[in-house]
Order: C-alpha cells, then sequence, then structure tokens
C-alpha cells in the first residue's frame, strides 16, 4: 500500500523521477484545507462548484451555523468585542450596547487594563449591568494562551449535541425557557396543578380568545369585566379579579416588574425562587397554585353562581400548599430515615483540606463561589466568597476549583487535597474529560496544578461540602465585592461543627474580614 502511495505522488519506474502529479504543499495540508481551500477557522462561506450533495448541503446552513459558535477568547487578538460571540449563549454585545451610535470594532485584548484586568472604566459606560456580570464570569485575556478557540454555544458542556441543534433550528429562541419544562415536575404542588401550568405553558388554556380561534365560541371579550379580550395574560394578570390576588400577595416594591413583563416571560420567572417575593421560599409552588385557582373561579363564576369572595382563594390556596408540603415531607422523610450520614473527613498530618464549592441562581443566573482550608485537625485557616458573574453552573464550579487553587497557593500550603461536590469539573481539570478542554480557565487550572506542590482534587457528596455551599451562596448575595475569612463567618461555625463532628476544632487568626480582588480580576495562574 505505501509503495502504491509513493507511486501515485512520486511517479517514475526504475529508479527515474517522474512528474510529480500533486505539489508536496497540497499533500502536507490538512483535508480541509486541500480539498475545500479551507483557511479560517469558521470561513464566511464554503460554497464551492462541483461537491458532494453533503457539502452542498451544508454550505446551504451555515449561516445558521456560524450563530451557534462561540469563541473562548485567550489571548482575545482575533475576537471582536461587539460583533462576535464570545460570552456563549448570550448574543452579541453589539444589541446590549446603551450608546446611540453602533460601536466601533474592538478586539477584546484591547479592553483590559495594563494589569491584564478587564478595564471596567471603559466597558461599564457602554454595557447594562446584566451584560457587565456576564462578561466579568469570564477569564480576561491573555497572551501566551494562543488563539482564539470555537466551542458550542448551546451546550454548557461547549459540545455539539443533536438536541440543542434542533432547538436552535426549529424552536423559536426567544420563547424558548428549556429549564422551565424541568422545573414545572420539580414543583410540590399538586399533579393536577403541574399539568396546568404545562397546558398553559403551551398556550392551549381555553380561553375565550383560545376558543374563538377553534371555533368554540364567538366573542374573545371576557365574560368577566367585559372590556378586553380574554387571553392567558388577562385571566391570570390583567383581569380584576386576577389583579386584585396579586396586589395581596406582591410587594409595593415588586410591582411594577411584576406587571411589566410579557407574559411569557412573568409567568416562568415566577416559577422559580426569589423573583418577586423574595422572603417566600415557596413562592414558585404557591404561583401555581394561585393561578390555577384563578382559573379555577373563574369558570365557576361563569358557569356556577356561589363562588365565594377572593380572600377564599387565599385561604384555599395556602391550605393546598400546606397539605402538599406535608405529603411531601412525609414521602422524603421515609427514604431519609434510611440515608447513610456521611461527615467531613480529616487528611493525612501535613496536609490541608480545600473545600469549594458554587452557588447559581435557576432564575438569572448569578453565581458565586466559595470555599474553606482547614488543617489536618480540622482547623479554621482561612475561606473565601466571591460574585463571578452571570454563567452556567458548570462554569462557576470551575472557577470555584481556580479560585481555591489560587488561594490555597498563594497562602503556601504545598500539601493540598481540594474537593469538590462537581463530579463533571473535578473530571475536566484532572484530564479525564475532554471537555472545555481549550478554555483559558481549564489551562489556568491545569497550570496551577504543575506548579511546584502536591494537590489532589478529588470529587465528594454535597452533604460532606455545606461549609463550602454557604460561602459560595454568601458570594452570590455579595454582588459587587468579595472577602476572605479568616474565621468562620456569622452562620457557618454550626456547619463547621456538624461536617466535623464532634471532635472537630474551630480555631484560627484573630477575626479579620480582608476584602480580595474582585470580580474577574481574579489572577490567573
Amino acid at each position: 500500500m505505501e509503495r502504491l502511495v509513493r507511486q501515485f505522488l512520486w511517479g517514475g519506474k526504475a529508479g527515474k523521477s517522474g512528474v510529480a502529479l500533486v505539489p508536496w504543499e497540497t499533500v502536507q495540508k490538512p483535508l480541509d484545507q486541500a480539498k475545500y481551500n479551507w483557511v479560517d477557522v469558521v470561513p464566511l462561506s464554503i460554497q464551492r462548484r462541483g461537491c458532494s450533495r453533503l457539502w452542498t448541503g451544508l454550505s446551504n446552513i451555515w449561516e445558521d451555523l456560524k450563530e451557534c459558535i462561540s469563541w473562548d477568547i485567550r489571548d482575545g487578538r482575533d475576537t471582536d468585542f461587539w460583533y462576535d460571540h464570545w460570552l456563549g449563549k448570550d448574543n452579541r454585545l453589539a444589541f446590549s450596547c446603551t450608546i446611540l451610535s453602533s460601536p466601533r470594532p474592538a478586539r477584546v485584548a484591547d479592553m483590559v487594563t495594563n494589569d491584564g484586568l478587564w478595564d471596567w472604566d471603559r466597558i461599564g459606560s457602554s454595557l447594562p449591568r446584566i451584560a457587565l456580570d456576564r462578561i466579568a464570569s469570564v477569564p480576561p485575556p491573555r497572551t501566551g494562551l494562543g488563539g482564539y478557540f470555537p466551542v458550542w454555544r448551546w451546550e454548557d458542556k461547549r459540545g455539539f449535541t443533536t438536541r440543542s441543534a434542533y432547538a436552535f433550528l426549529v424552536l423559536d429562541s426567544g420563547t424558548h425557557y428549556p429549564a422551565v419544562w424541568r422545573r414545572i415536575w420539580k414543583l410540590v404542588v399538586p399533579q393536577r396543578v403541574q399539568v396546568f401550568v404545562w397546558v398553559t405553558l403551551h398556550e392551549r388554556l381555553l380561553t375565550n380568545a383560545e376558543r374563538v380561534r377553534r371555533h368554540f365560541a364567538n366573542s374573545e371579550l371576557c365574560g368577566i369585566c367585559g372590556g378586553a379580550r380574554e387571553d392567558m395574560e388577562h385571566v391570570l394578570r390583567s383581569c380584576a379579579m386576577a389583579k386584585g390576588l396579586w396586589l395581596r400577595l406582591i410587594p409595593s416594591a415588586s410591582r411594577v416588574s411584576f406587571f411589566s413583563l410579557t407574559f411569557k416571560e412573568w409567568f416562568c420567572t415566577n416559577l422559580f425562587e426569589g423573583s418577586f417575593v423574595s422572603n417566600d421560599d415557596e413562592w414558585s409552588n404557591r404561583f401555581a397554585i394561585m393561578c390555577w385557582l384563578l382559573w379555577k373561579r373563574r369558570c365557576r363564576l361563569l358557569f356556577e353562581e356561589n363562588v365565594g369572595v377572593l380572600d377564599d382563594v387565599l385561604v384555599t390556596g395556602n391550605r393546598l400548599l400546606m397539605q402538599t408540603r406535608d405529603a411531601f415531607t412525609m414521602l422524603v422523610g421515609s427514604y431519609a430515615r434510611c440515608a447513610v450520614v456521611r461527615l467531613w473527613s480529616r487528611q493525612p498530618p501535613g496536609w490541608v483540606k480545600m473545600n469549594v464549592d458554587a452557588s447559581v441562581s435557576i432564575a438569572d443566573q448569578t453565581a458565586g463561589v466559595g470555599g474553606a482550608i482547614r488543617d489536618d485537625i480540622g482547623s479554621w485557616r482561612f475561606g473565601f466568597a466571591r460574585f463571578v458573574g452571570r454563567c452556567n453552573a458548570l462554569l462557576a464550579e470551575l472557577w470555584a476549583i481556580h479560585d481555591g487553587l489560587l488561594h490555597t497557593w498563594e497562602l503556601g500550603y504545598l500539601r493540598v487535597e481540594l474537593e469538590s461536590d462537581c463530579l463533571e469539573a473535578v473530571r475536566i481539570v484532572n484530564c479525564q474529560s475532554n471537555e472545555w478542554g481549550g478554555s483559558a480557565l481549564v489551562i489556568s487550572i491545569r497550570r496551577l496544578l504543575a506548579a511546584d506542590w502536591d494537590v489532589v482534587v478529588r470529587h465528594i457528596s454535597r452533604d460532606m461540602n455545606k461549609v463550602a455551599d454557604s460561602l459560595a451562596q454568601r458570594g452570590r448575595e455579595l454582588r459587587a465585592e468579595s472577602s476572605a475569612f479568616y474565621l468562620p463567618p456569622e452562620g457557618t461555625i454550626s456547619l463547621v461543627i456538624q461536617e466535623q463532628g464532634a471532635s472537630g476544632g474551630v480555631t484560627g487568626l484573630p477575626a479579620r474580614e480582608a476584602p480580595v480582588v474582585s470580580g474577574a480580576a481574579v489572577g490567573i495562574g
């Protein structure tokens, strides 16, 4: 076979050289460059004459495919800050720009200070807070990390999947809330309420507008107030009956935003905790039950006579919520009694243990990280909490590992066991997974691991990581600042004792809370 290949390339017989049919430079090129003249990582067009049907089909959807590609910026020299996709699922920053004129193209590498940190003074005047939080979750570009690296936008693991490609091509990206569909079946409400929420999200609730569309009725007007079109938004939020109920439940400070969102955004946002009623831990369940009771009351009001006063809806909803919660608690408790309680474990003498974790809000993807260092007898040595911006859970867990390693290295500990309850993040940093391999953040983590010290990164269960989880939640609430803790902060001492068991000590240096570098300004190892 090799002889035939040599004859094809070089020709000639009996030791005489022939005419080379293919230039050697072409032979050395990868297949995509040699056959299709593919030079750029993602060219503007791949249209070619006389290509196969497969290539022709690929060229026809190339514009859509380019919209699905995001860039890991690395050194930031080849990525445009405003007009390239480099923030994952988020749109180009040019669409979020608050200045009147279109921003001039600029490299991502030009948006950092001389210290290698994001230039917030330059960026902050042109973008809203939500975009700034998203930028904060991305490591600033650094020389030496290489050029940009293409990733798939629609998956947190950044690899192509048929599911995400189908969702992009078929579903309306403006109304696609994949997390909401999973959230429905996690609500602690009766199943009939879950089905009601599911039907509502599919926009198939039989309001007068829907009945007219199906030729079941002749009028779209509301049968109660008579002055507006009876669609789902009117039934569940705008009608006088619905509005009266929500005014009894929603704090005055949240009412403007509560009634100003589009119906789809309003309904989906309220299915997550802490959206508009921050002091109600069961708001998503309460909201779903109240919507269902509003619909039932409307139907009874139109087809029956005795429905009672509006306050009866509140009483019925609270009673149903309490009964469902008690039933769920009994069900979970029957399994919990069989669970094995696992505690935080000590490490060998001379080693320290760094526990890290991340906390991400499902509602708005704001994320915080935190961690705690304890020595071989369980004494507290150091803790940290930091707000990292807006990102997915896996990226936040990788930030937690990075910050934990960086703090431990800077404190001078040379024998370290780092624990995280995110198995996927642990597999990535231990080179047991190819996902995120080209990420600048993962490259920085692996450089820290390769330094001159003994460090082990391993996975643990969540119930062994409660202290780090508490600090991560604190970091998410900090929003604009970071803190270091040389004694266990308020609210974590009991968790430290609980994790260590009765034999653990809680000691440390004199109490001090010192600022650490903020946001994405944390150094990259």
